[in-house]
Formats: structure tokens, C-alpha cells, sequence
């Protein structure tokens, strides 16, 4: 068995995980906080929490672009991780 695609295999695992993890906390707290941030509004409600929103308005379609996207690399991760070990099954 090749150290090296076996390296490869172990290192794609991990980074796809800490991917995923970070997708999912990055979707949780934004969420989390724009609901925040709304269910405050009777108690700030000056210009800065206009601004504020106005920022949090202006972040989503990245937000939702880069999870859009991280989604389809995710996808392809799980494929090359999954090609990396049919090989590697088959050189033992």
C-alpha cells in the first residue's frame, strides 16, 4: 500500500470534516444571530441597529453562496475519499 495516497486519504477525512463542521456552525450561528438580532430590536432601536441589520443584509448571499458552493466541494470530497479507498482496498 502506498504511504503516501494512504496520507493523502487520511488528511482529505480530516479537512472534509473540519469543512463540514465549519459549514454547519458558520449556517447555525448566523442564523442564530440575525434571529437575535431581530428579537432585540425593541430594545436597541437606534441608527446603529439599522446599520447593524443593514450589514447582516448585506453578508447573507455571501453567506448563502459560499454554502451553496462548499456544498458541491463537500460532495466531491466524499467522491475522491471514496475512489482514494476503493484503490487502496484494492492494493492490500
Amino acid at each position: 500500500m502506498s504511504t503516501k495516497i494512504s496520507n493523502d486519504l487520511q488528511v482529505t477525512e480530516e479537512f472534509l470534516r473540519h469543512l463540514s463542521q465549519f459549514d454547519h456552525l458558520l449556517f447555525q450561528e448566523f442564523n442564530s444571530l440575525n434571529n437575535h438580532w431581530r428579537s432585540i430590536g425593541s430594545a436597541w432601536n437606534d441608527d446603529k441597529y439599522a446599520q447593524f441589520g443593514q450589514l447582516l443584509e448585506e453578508t447573507l448571499p455571501g453567506i448563502a453562496h459560499y454554502l451553496a458552493s462548499a456544498k458541491g466541494y463537500e460532495e466531491y470530497l466524499k467522491g475522491l475519499i471514496a475512489d482514494l479507498a476503493t484503490y487502496l482496498s484494492h492494493k492490500r
